[in-house]
């Protein structure tokens, strides 16, 4: 179980912003989730954008730049019909699960949720939220706060009913601080199989 001084803050500057946007923007092409049902089309650029600057905000945690995320977002916009699959460091067992905090909920009391066809049983996942923000004003917005929250194994998420599709999810509260990530996280599978 973690409590808030567990939580990792990273602040994206305007010249951060930017990149996510047009990241936003290549990613939006293919249009599909698995996060939501049928309200997905109304939501979808907020959606990109959170989970953009999630991922980055990890990629400068976890390895002191964006140059993983945007390897990653490369890889991704070759062929933005297919989805990452799940994997949001190349070279790792690392899926980051994030979105904007719109409520006004404790923050641990949100849930990280994996879709089905994104969980494999040999990975990590990471929760994250963004700070409220507003879309059609964070062009201009000077910071955004990111908030890494924990995360979890496989193991630890248990199978729930969300927005009519079956998941994977476990309450914020109950994660691993991200402090303590495991180093088989950022192992590639192949590399532990000698192979």
């Amino acid at each position: 179980m973690i409590s808030r001084d567990d939580l990792v803050v990273v602040d994206l500057d305007n010249s951060l912003l930017q990149i996510i946007l047009k990241q936003s923007r290549l990613s939006s092409i293919g249009g599909s989730s698995q996060a939501r049902g049928s309200d997905r089309q109304c939501t979808l650029n907020e959606d990109q954008i959170s989970g953009h600057a999630c991922h980055m905000a990890s990629s400068i945690h976890f390895f002191g730049s964006i140059d993983k995320f945007l390897e990653q977002r490369e890889k991704a916009n070759a062929d933005p019909y297919k989805g990452d699959g799940g994997v949001d460091f190349l070279g790792t067992r690392i899926d980051i699960k994030g979105g904007n905090k719109r409520k006004s909920k404790n923050i641990l009391d949100y849930n990280l949720i994996v879709p089905e066809p994104e969980y494999h049983k040999d990975f990590c996942y990471v929760s994250a939220l963004t700070k409220k923000f507003q879309e059609s004003t964070i062009a201009s917005q000077g910071v955004l706060h990111v908030c890494l929250i924990g995360w979890a194994s496989a193991d630890m998420l248990k199978k729930q009913k969300f927005y009519e599709r079956e998941k994977r999810m476990l309450m914020n509260r109950f994660l691993n601080p991200i402090k303590t990530m495991p180093a088989w996280a950022f192992e590639n599978e192949k590399t532990l199989l000698g192979s």
